[in-house]
Order: structure tokens, then C-alpha cells, then sequence
């Protein structure tokens, strides 16, 4: 017979990746009380005689796949003893067996679809293990093959015919009825209307993970429950009444507000299964029926959760309508665009669990649902809905190679928060919906509470000069093998100041600072602070038209440099502090009298332009010292002097403020600033002689660069003393 559609695709999903067992369908039943092992064992021959699926395999042929259906055979149903064992060996051993029955694959082209163990705990306690593939039962067929088997079982066990309805078809002639009436104009008007929902830009959804995504997924999973109040559930089936929605509709549209929030991401699609047996005579049949829908939503516009759940409604019932077209159809059809897997088109899952008991009374013989251990997912999420009248719970399923339990429990206090907030107001925009539960949201309120004093008020120009006067005598700078007191910094940086005063500087006035990494760097910019000005850092090998327009978009006409860089500025006037020396050896070696408010600018930096134009940012006295103290105040540092000073190294430019954990806390401390010089920044033996030779306390560096630097000699002699600082981008382990 040919195979249906969803056969089809899990052949071919076989053929790709054989030995997977992703798609094994485990059954586990306790039973308690006598047991008829020969009743028992005939009534599972007879159950793979009565539904010939059980005993089909699959081949290929001139590009087709087949069912080949086998004549009925007996196989023998041995048990493995474990009743002599203590009680916690026998449950590790018994959850073992049934991990290596459920997790065996299949051969599709040989194997019988039912596998079949007993386990026996006890001479009146079993656990009864059934396992099949997708391809042969859904669901549905777990209901239908508890009720066939357990019926067959007593006919056996009485030794009369069992009392069950003749079946009218087989599976096999569904899917020949599938293949002949799903062609022609009939498939063509189904694949039409799926194209349409599917049309464009597939997005894959792409939540916060705890761990990154492997390339091959796994099937590993764990599952977390979220029980709903009687009062929350009352409220949420009125919010869908008033649409004509279903309770399912409103939890459907929740989960996409919810994955929508999450990922930020504006379009979103979910899978959801549907039992596919809509007519009679499949009813009664073990069999691969089930077909998954595919819900979008689209989220740009922001819709009020009252407009959501019409559109969701809507896709509803326009997707039942048009629930003929098999996934695995649509799948195939798409598969010339290079997909194939469900996980083509959705990573997310929400169905509706069968809340049918699965309890049985046989006589003195009760059937109980065994819990398996080793649950498996093919999906990132699914979400299963189970609405009883006593209770609707909520059961979340999850990669466990990808998230933590931790986190889905979060995932479903935020669900329960946001169903609350629907139930609450739905007319509310679904942006605006509370997601975080009341401990989250103190939480996080306690987060941002930043609002802290850690001072009074001032600038950093009067940190720096305070912190000189403390330490006349102690090295301020040390570059290479230049030496600077906190006297001579602070001498050489108010003539420096002096001298741009005469030039226009003052509070909000830009000032260019243009150095190689220099001593002489420190200086200018200690300069233009005592000045009341504010420096704008100037790369050196800067190509000549970022240059331009950094000197132009911030205004500076004045730039501090050297000799050797005054020809990239022919347009502005310059300080050479080598040039101009005797100039600035005849002023005042005292910081000039400025009015400097905290709310002036210190510095501006340039944004690097890589999404387009450059852009100015500017950093007040009051932010660059707040930053300061607090980050004094983590690292330990007293920035009114006490103590022994601190040796900090930068080996970043100051043309981005990642350096300045290094350099502003140090200053405003009175410590000692290494500016190790260009090459020992870049030479790994250099660097790593340099903090061998110097007590170094505190270095903030890229992880990148400081791997660079470590190299393959690295010890830790070459690590700072105190405090290494890493940011900008993310830190690998092994730096760690």
C-alpha cells in the first residue's frame, strides 16, 4: 500500500539521520495485581493481527515509499525478574529497562512497530513497556490500543471472543484514500491557502537560551507545570466568549504574546497538533493520522490583546478549515526551497492533552500510567493544554540542552502573569501587558535602584588637583621611562591650562587631544580639565576625514598635541607640549580660578560611524565622576588617599571609555597610571616582562587583547595584583 503523506516525510527523516529515536512512542503501564502472562502475551499478537499497522515495514521503490504489510506472527513476551532486589536498585534497574526499551531505534524496513517488555517487580506487581514509531500511531492510537489490548486480554483471560467492533478499514486504505483524494484542484486550492499564511519571510524564533544552540539538536527533555486558578480560568473563558473564542484560542494567543515578548521578534510562528480524524471509520484505528497545523501571528502593529485573539481566532478556523493539507505535504512541497523538518517552519508546539483516564480496573488486575524517565522532544518549547472541569493545567516541555529548569519555571510565572493581566483588561496593547511576577518586578526594581549618593557634588578636575596635592612627591604618570610626579603633573597641566584660557578655553569649550600613548597624553588631558574645557580624544592614524568632521561636529579650534602631529591640523591652532615648552614654562604651574559647574561637559567621544555617520557623545563632570566613585567603591579603592596607593596600567586608547576604569579611579585617587607605550601593548614578551617588573594593581583590557598579551608563555606573575577588569566583549573560559 503507499504510504501516507506523514509517513513519507518520517521515511525520509529516517533515511537522513537512521538510528535516531526521536520519533519512538513509549507506553508504560503499571499493573497490579494477578497476572494472566499467556492471556497477556496472546492479546498482544492478537492486537498487531487486528491492526495491521503494528506489522508493517516500509520500503522505496521508483522514488515512492510502500507499506508492506506481514502476515501475523507470534513473539514471545519473556519478563525480566527484578523481584529479588531492594526496593531502590529494583526502581534504578526497572527505570533502565525501560529507558533502553523506549530509546532503542527502529529498523523501519524489517522491524515489527510494537516492542514489547514486561518487567516484574513482584508476582502481582508488572510494568508492561509498548513501544512503537510515529509512523505507525499517533496520540489518539495510545487510547485505542489500551482499549483493544486490555479487551483482547480479558477474551483470553475468560477464554471467550474479545468484545470488540469489527474494524472497517485498515490504515493502509487511508492512505491510499489520502493519495487519490488529495491531487488535482483539491490540493492545488489547499496548498494555495497554506502558501498564502506562509507566504514570504519564514522568522525563526530565536528565545534566550541558557546554552548556545547545538548544530545537530538532541531530544533530551524535562517538563514544568503551571496550574491555573479556577478564578484566572473563569476570567479568561469570558475574554474568549466575548470573541467567540475557545479557551485553547485565548492560551494559543497568550503563548505567542508571550514568545513575542520574549524574543522581540514581531512575527511569530507556532505548530499545533490536531488529532486528524474526522471521519468514522478512523476512530478505531492504531495509526498516524495526526496532522499539525501551523498558527502565525504578526505583532508590528502592537494590536490590543482584544484584536490579537480575533486575528487568532480567525487563522483558527481558517486553518481547520483547511486541515486536509497534511503537514508533511506542505513540508514536501516546501522541500524544494531546502526544508524538510517541522523545524523549518516552527520551533514551538502548543496542543491539547487527551484528559481521558488512562486507568483501567480488570477484575483484581488495575492498569495504571507507569511515568517514563527519559522524556524526548523534537521541539525548543511545547506547551500542552489540559482542560478538565476540576482543573486546567498548563505543562511546558523543554530541550534541557538548551534551557535550564530554572528558567521555564520563569517562563511560566511570566505566562501566569501575563493570563492575568488578559484576564484583568484584554483591551489593553499587548506590549503593555505585565509580564513579570510581583518578585521578578522587586527584583528588578531593586536592580535599577541607581539613583545612589556617593558624594557631593564636584568635578573631576578638582578630584585630580586635590589628589595632587596629597601626593606631591609620588609618581603620578609613568610612561616607558619617563617619570611624573603628582607636582610636576600638576605644573605642567595648569600651564597647559593657563595657556588654552588665553586661547578661549573654559567650561563646555571642546579642546582636540591628539598623543601617541604618552606620558604627555596624561598632561593635556589633565590640561584641558583644569582649563574648564572639554577633550575630544584624536586618534593619530585617524584617516584625515574622520579628522575633519570630528574637529568640525564638535567645535574644537584648539588642539593639544605634539610636534610631530601638528601638520594633521592645518585648520586649527595647536599646543605643542614639545614645542611650545618654553612658552608654557613661563606660566603660573597653579591650576587657574574656573567657574566649573559638575553639569559641564568633560569629554566628548566619537561613536565609530559603523552604522554610518559618526556621532558625539557627550560626558559631564557629574556623570565621569559618579562612574568613578562607583566603580572605586566596587573594585576597593579610597579615593580620599588612605592607604597605599594604587598602580593601574591602561593599555586602551582614550578615544573610547573602556579604558577609563583604569585611568579616572587611579587619577582621582592619587595612585600611579602606568600608560604602557604602543609596542608594549601589542608585543606579548614586552607586556608580559612589563608586569613582571611593576606592581601593577588594576588593568581593564578587551578579553581579546588580553589573550593576545597572555600568549602561550603566560603566568601568573603576569596577572595584576589586585584587580584584572575585562569588557567590551564577551569573556571566554579560558580567560576566565
Amino acid at each position: 500500500m503507499p504510504a501516507s503523506f506523514a509517513q513519507e516525510l518520517l521515511w525520509h527523516l529516517d533515511r537522513a539521520t537512521p538510528g535516531q529515536s526521536a520519533y519512538n512512542m513509549p507506553r508504560a503501564r503499571r499493573l497490579k495485581g494477578p497476572l494472566d502472562l499467556v492471556a497477556l502475551n496472546r492479546a498482544l499478537d492478537a492486537l498487531a493481527e487486528r491492526h495491521e499497522i503494528l506489522r508493517t515495514t516500509y520500503s522505496e521503490r521508483d522514488g515512492a515509499v510502500w507499506q508492506v504489510i506481514q502476515p501475523p506472527r507470534t513473539e514471545p513476551l519473556v519478563p525480566v525478574d527484578l523481584s529479588q532486589l531492594g526496593p531502590a536498585e529494583q526502581a534504578r534497574e526497572a527505570a533502565r529497562l525501560v529507558k533502553a526499551l523506549s530509546g532503542a531505534p527502529f529498523d523501519l524496513t524489517r522491524d515489527p512497530l510494537l516492542r514489547r517488555g514486561i518487567i516484574r517487580l513482584s508476582p502481582t506487581e508488572h510494568i508492561l513497556v509498548l513501544v512503537t514509531h510515529h509512523i505507525a500511531s499517533d496520540g489518539w492510537s495510545g487510547t485505542v490500543m489500551q482499549r483493544d489490548l486490555f479487551a483482547l486480554y480479558e477474551g483470553f483471560r475468560a477464554e471467550r471472543p474479545a468484545t470488540l467492533p469489527d474494524l472497517p478499514i485498515q490504515y493502509g486504505d487511508f492512505s491510499a484514500w489520502q493519495r487519490d483524494e488529495l491531487q488535482g484542484e483539491r490540493l492545488e486550492g489547499l496548498l494555495r491557502f497554506w502558501r498564502a499564511q506562509l507566504d514570504g519571510h519564514l522568522p525563526v524564533l530565536e528565545l534566550p537560551t541558557d546554552r548556545l544552540r547545538p548544530a545537530a539538536p538532541g531530544t533530551e527533555g524535562d517538563h514544568r507545570v503551571l496550574e491555573l486558578p479556577p478564578k484566572l480560568v473563569a476570567g479568561l473563558r469570558r475574554v474568549g466568549q466575548k470573541h467567540g473564542a475557545s479557551l485553547y484560542m485565548v492560551l494559543l494567543a497568550a503563548y505567542q504574546t508571550l514568545l513575542s515578548r520574549l524574543s522581540g521578534q514581531d512575527d511569530i510562528l507556532v505548530g499545533s497538533p490536531m488529532a486528524g480524524r474526522d471521519r468514522a471509520e478512523t476512530e478505531q484505528l492504531i495509526g498516524f493520522f495526526a496532522n499539525t497545523l501551523v498558527y502565525r501571528a504578526r505583532f508590528a502593529d502592537d494590536p490590543s490583546f482584544d484584536a490579537l485573539l480575533a486575528r487568532v481566532r480567525d487563522a483558527a478556523l481558517g486553518a481547520f478549515e483547511h486541515h486536509e493539507m497534511p503537514l508533511e505535504r506542505l513540508l514536501l512541497d516546501r522541500s524544494r526551497e531546502g526544508t524538510l523538518s517541522e523545524g523549518s517552519l516552527f520551533r514551538v508546539v502548543f496542543t491539547q492533552l487527551d484528559t481521558s483516564s488512562k486507568h483501567l480496573d480488570l477484575g483484581e488486575l488495575s492498569v495504571e500510567p507507569e511515568a517514563l524517565s527519559n522524556e524526548t522532544v523534537k521541539f525548543d518549547l511545547t506547551l500542552f493544554l489540559a482542560d478538565r472541569p476540576d482543573l486546567v493545567r498548563l505543562v511546558l516541555y523543554f530541550r534541557t540542552e538548551l534551557f535550564d529548569g530554572d528558567r521555564i519555571e520563569r517562563m511560566l510565572g511570566e505566562l501566569r502573569t501575563l493570563l492575568e493581566g488578559i484576564a484583568s483588561d484584554p483591551s489593553r496593547r499587548v506590549s503593555t501587558l505585565p509580564l513579570l511576577p510581583d518578585a521578578e518586578r522587586a527584583e528588578l526594581a531593586d536592580w535599577n535602584a541607581t539613583s545612589v549618593v556617593l558624594g557631593p557634588a564636584t568635578t573631576m578636575a578638582t578630584m585630580i588637583a586635590e589628589a595632587a596635592a596629597r601626593r606631591p612627591g609620588e609618581d603620578a604618570v609613568v610612561s616607558g621611562a619617563v617619570h611624573l610626579t603628582w607636582g610636576d603633573l600638576l605644573i605642567r597641566a595648569s600651564q597647559v591650562a593657563h595657556r588654552l584660557r588665553q586661547l578661549g578655553a573654559g567650561p563646555d569649550v571642546p579642546v582636540g587631544l591628539c598623543f601617541d600613548r604618552s606620558a604627555d597624553l596624561m598632561v593635556g588631558m589633565v590640561g584641558i580639565l583644569l582649563s574648564g574645557g572639554a577633550y575630544v580624544p584624536l586618534l593619530p592614524d585617524t584617516p584625515t576625514a574622520r579628522l575633519f568632521r570630528q574637529l568640525a561636529d564638535s567645535g574644537a579650534r584648539v588642539v593639544v598635541t605634539s610636534s610631530t602631529w601638528t601638520g594633521l591640523f592645518p585648520d586649527a591652532e595647536t599646543l605643542c607640549l614639545d614645542g611650545d615648552a618654553s612658552k608654557l614654562a613661563g606660566l603660573p604651574g597653579i591650576p587657574p580660578a574656573v567657574d566649573l559647574d559638575p553639569s559641564s561637559l568633560a569629554y566628548i567621544l566619537f561613536t565609530s560611524g559603523s552604522t554610518g555617520t559618526p556621532k558625539g557623545v557627550g560626558v559631564t563632570h557629574a556623570n565621569l565622576v559618579h562612574y568613578t566613585r562607583a566603580i572605586a567603591r566596587v573594585l576597593g579603592m579610597d579615593l580620599r588617599g588612605g592607604g597605599t596607593p594604587w598602580h593601574a596600567a591602561t593599555v586602551s586608547t582614550l578615544a573610547a571609555d573602556l579604558g577609563h576604569t583604569s585611568v579616572f579611579p587611579t587619577l582621582a585617587a592619587g595612585g600611579t597610571l602606568h600608560v604602557l607605550p604602543s609596542d608594549t601593548c601589542q608585543d606579548a614578551s614586552k607586556f608580559q616582562a612589563y608586569m613582571t617588573a611593576h606592581p601593577i594593581d588594576l588593568l581593564k583590557i578587551t578579553p581579546g587583547h588580553f589573550q593576545a598579551l597572555a600568549g602561550p608563555e603566560f603566568a601568573p606573575v603576569h596577572l595584576p595584583r589586585r584587580w584584572l577588569v575585562t569588557g567590551g566583549e564577551p569573556c571566554s573560559w579560558a580567560i576566565a
